[in-house]
C-alpha cells in the first residue's frame, strides 16, 4: 500500500478543503428526500441532527411498487432515461455530501471514515459492513434503501424539470421509481448474456434530458472518482486508478482498463452453477441461522447440509466481475455501479427466501467477526442496531426486526408481491428450473417464459406485515403447473462439496476451485473450463491489526453442487448416478480442487486450515411447481476425500 491509513486520511481530508461542490443543487439535508429539489449543500461536518432513511412513502394508491430487473426497466423507456439521468447526476456530487454516491458507496468499507457521525469502536476501522454474521442480510436492506431513496429524490427533481407534452409522463414514470436489480440467477434471453449490455458496455448512451436529446458516459459501466484524484484515500492499486475497474488488465497500470468480454464469459459459464445452489439454498435452508451467511456451523442438526449460504452464493458473484478489480475487494466494491444491482439482487433472494421460510430469523447469538462498530463477542439480537443506518433525525438506529419487511421502505419484488409461499416458490421454479437441470417436473426451457397470467389464489403462510394495502403479482404462463398425482415423484440424490476454511488463511482474497476432471494451469480460465464444478470465494478480513487478529478463529464455508455436472458425465464415466458406490468411485478418482488468488495457483499444503469434503444428500423431488423439493440428512464420504489428506481433504475423525 502507498499509504498509512493516516496519511490516506489526511489526504482525503485535503481533498475535501481543496474542491468545492460542483454546482450540483440540494435541499436542506434534513429533508426526506435530500436531492429533491434545488438546494445548496451542506459539510457533513455542519449537520445537527441524523440523516434519516425513510423508504419511499406510500402515495395513497394501495399498490406498494416493483422493484424491477434490470431488462425489465430498460423496457419503460420513461423510468429508464430517469434512471440514467438521476445516477449519472449522483455520481457526479461532490464527495463532501454526505449522500453523494461516493459517501455512500464508502459506508460499505474504504476510505474508513465515519459515516453520519456514527462513531467507530476503539481501536477498529474497516467499514460498517457486517459479513460472515446473521447481519448479513438485514444490513444491507437499509444500505441498499438508502441508495433508493436518495436517486428517487434525484428522479423526482428531474422530471420536474421536463416541460411540455412529455411532462406529465416522466412525472408519472417517477412516481413509482424503484432501483432495479440484476438477476444473474436467471438465464439469459435468447442471444444474449447473463450481464446485461447496460452494465457491461462501454459506450456511451443516449439520454433525453429536460433540454432535449443528449451523450453521457454510462454510469452502469463505471464510476469517475469526484474529484479525480481522491481515489488516492484508497489501498493500492485502487488509489491509482481514477474510475472502477473490472478484471483489469494490470493491476500495476495506471492505465488498466476493464476486460469486460472475459467477465460476461466467466459469468455465461456461472450462471447455471448459481442456479443450482440458489435452488439448494431456498428448499434445504429453512433456518435462518444456516441460510444467512457463511460462517461455518459445526454443532447443528446435519452439519453436512448446512456449508452454502445467501452470503457465500453472493461473494462468488463478486469475484466473477471483480478479478482483481473493485468488485471483488470488499473494502472497495461499493463504489462500482454493479454493486447496487447485485445487492438488490440479493436483497430479493432474501425476501423470497422470508416468504417461504417465514418464521425463521435471526435468534440471539455472539458476533463472531467485527466491524467498525461491532467487536467480536458482542452480542447479536434482532434489536442490534444496524450501524450507521438511523430510521429518524433524532438517531435511533435501524434494528433486524424492523427491516424484515421489504415494504417498510416501500417496495416489494414480483416473487413477494403477494406475500405467499406457494407463489413465490412457483417463481422461482418457473424463473431456474431448466437452466438448473434440476430433475424434471414441469420443468421449463427459458424460451418458453413469455406473456402474462395472474396467478391463481395462493395457499400457505405469509410473514406477518405492518403494510394494510394490496400488491399484485403476475407470472408468465406454462402448460403443465402440477402434476396430476403425488405419486409420479421420485426419490434422487443430490451429491455436494462442502469447503470450509479459516478467513484470514492468505493476506488477500482466494477462490476454491472444484472440478470433474483434469484442468490446465493458467488460473484465466478456470472459470470457463468445462471441468469446473463451481467456486467458494474468501473475502479477506478487513480492517486494523486489532481486528485481524481477533478474526483469525473464524471459519468460514460454502458449497457446490456435483449433480448436475454427474449427471451430465454419466455415460462417458461409465457409472450409475442411482447407485452411490458408483458415484463414489468415479468421485475419488476425478474430484479435484484447487486455490488460487486472482493471477496465481496457491499451493493447496500452504492452507492447513482448509477442509473439502463431499457429501449426498436424499432429496423427494416437488409434486408440483408450487413446491420445492424434500431434502433427508445428508452422508459424508470420507473415502472419497481422505486420500487427499495434505492438500485439505477431509478425514476419518474430523469434524462433518
Amino acid at each position: 500500500m502507498l499509504c498509512s491509513r493516516l496519511s490516506c486520511f489526511v489526504l482525503y481530508l485535503i481533498s475535501l478543503l481543496a474542491y468545492t461542490s460542483r454546482g450540483y443543487c440540494y435541499r436542506s439535508q434534513d429533508s426526506k428526500f435530500p436531492h429533491k429539489g434545488r438546494y445548496q449543500s451542506q459539510p457533513l461536518r455542519s449537520r445537527a441532527s441524523s440523516y434519516a432513511i425513510t423508504g419511499i412513502p406510500d402515495d395513497g394508491s394501495g399498490t406498494i411498487p416493483q422493484r424491477l430487473e434490470i431488462r425489465k426497466l430498460e423496457q419503460n423507456k420513461a423510468q429508464w432515461n430517469l434512471y440514467l439521468l438521476a445516477l449519472d447526476e449522483l455520481q457526479k456530487v461532490d464527495q463532501s455530501n454526505l449522500t453523494s454516491f461516493f459517501q455512500i458507496a464508502g459506508i460499505h468499507g474504504e476510505p474508513f471514515i465515519e459515516w453520519d457521525s456514527v462513531a467507530f469502536a476503539p481501536g477498529r476501522s474497516g467499514g460498517y459492513c457486517t459479513h460472515a454474521s446473521p447481519l448479513f442480510p438485514p444490513w444491507h436492506r437499509p444500505f441498499v434503501a438508502l441508495y433508493e431513496q436518495v436517486l428517487y429524490g434525484i428522479v423526482q427533481d428531474i422530471a420536474s424539470r421536463f416541460t411540455g407534452s412529455t411532462k406529465n409522463d416522466y412525472v408519472t414514470a417517477a412516481s413509482t421509481f424503484r432501483v432495479p436489480y440484476w438477476d444473474w440467477v436467471a438465464p439469459p434471453p435468447p442471444g444474449g448474456d447473463t450481464m446485461p449490455t447496460s452494465i457491461s458496455s462501454s459506450a456511451a448512451v443516449q439520454v433525453i434530458t429536460p433540454t432535449g436529446p443528449s451523450s453521457i458516459p454510462n454510469p452502469l459501466y463505471q464510476y469517475h472518482f469526484n474529484p479525480s484524484d481522491s481515489q488516492k484515500v484508497l489501498d493500492y492499486p485502487f488509489n491509482q486508478w481514477q474510475a472502477t475497474l473490472r478484471y483489469p488488465t494490470n493491476k500495476d497500470d495506471v492505465h488498466a482498463t476493464s476486460q469486460m468480454s472475459k467477465v460476461v464469459a466467466d459469468l455465461n459459464i456461472q450462471q447455471p452453477l448459481y442456479a443450482k445452489r440458489l435452488l439448494n439454498l431456498l428448499a434445504a435452508y429453512p433456518t435462518y441461522e444456516k441460510f444467512s451467511n457463511k460462517a461455518w456451523l459445526w454443532n447443528i442438526t446435519n452439519p453436512g447440509g448446512s456449508y452454502d449460504s445467501l452470503e457465500s452464493l453472493h461473494t462468488c458473484i463478486h469475484s466473477t466481475i471483480g478479478q482483481g478489480g473493485h468488485m471483488s475487494f470488499n473494502e472497495v466494491s461499493g463504489f462500482d455501479p454493479v454493486f447496487m444491482l447485485h445487492h438488490a439482487n440479493t436483497d430479493r433472494l432474501f425476501a423470497i427466501w422470508q416468504v417461504k421460510w417465514p418464521n425463521s430469523y435471526m435468534e440471539p447469538s455472539t458476533a463472531s467477526s467485527g466491524t467498525a462498530t461491532i467487536t467480536i463477542g458482542d452480542s447479536i439480537t434482532q434489536d442490534s442496531p444496524l450501524t450507521p443506518f438511523h430510521k429518524d433525525t433524532s438517531g435511533t438506529f435501524w434494528t433486524s426486526a424492523a427491516v424484515r419487511d421489504t415494504r417498510t421502505f416501500g417496495y416489494v419484488y414480483s416473487e413477494t408481491a403477494d406475500n405467499n409461499a406457494s407463489s413465490a416458490t412457483y417463481a422461482v421454479n418457473r424463473l431456474y428450473q431448466s437452466t438448473a437441470e434440476v430433475p424434471d417436473n414441469g420443468t421449463v426451457s427459458s424460451s418458453t417464459i413469455s406473456g402474462t397470467v395472474t396467478l391463481p389464489a395462493p395457499t400457505g403462510t405469509a410473514i406477518p406485515a405492518p403494510y394494510t394495502g394490496t400488491a399484485t403479482a403476475t407470472l408468465t404462463p406454462y402448460d403443465r403447473t402440477k402434476r396430476a398425482s403425488t405419486q409420479n415423484t421420485r426419490n434422487y440424490t443430490e451429491w455436494i462439496t462442502n469447503v470450509r476454511v479459516a478467513q484470514n488463511a492468505m493476506n488477500s482474497n482466494f477462490d476454491i476451485f472444484v472440478f470433474l476432471g483434469s484442468f490446465g494451469n493458467d488460473v484465466s480460465k478456470w472459470r470457463t473450463d468445462p471441468h469446473l464444478a463451481g467456486t467458494v470465494t474468501i473475502f479477506k478480513p478487513v480492517g486494523t491489526a486489532q481486528q485481524q487478529q481477533e478474526d483469525a478463529g473464524l471459519v468460514v464455508a460454502g458449497a457446490v453442487p456435483l449433480t448436475k455436472k454427474l449427471n451430465d458425465n454419466a455415460a462417458a464415466g461409465g457409472y450409475n448416478v442411482d447407485d452411490s458406490a458408483s458415484v463414489a468411485a468415479y468421485l475419488k478418482k476425478n474430484l479435484h480442487w484447487q486455490v488460487a488468488t486472482n493471477t496465481a495457483i496457491v499451493p493447496r499444503n500452504k492452507i492447513p486450515s482448509l477442509k473439502v469434503s463431499v457429501v449426498s444428500c436424499p432429496v423427494t423431488e416437488a409434486a408440483s411447481l408450487y413446491e420445492f423439493p424434500v431434502w433427508g440428512e445428508c452422508t459424508p464420504h470420507v473415502g472419497i476425500t481422505d486420500s487427499q489428506s495434505t492438500v485439505g481433504g477431509l478425514q476419518a475423525g474430523d469434524a462433518v
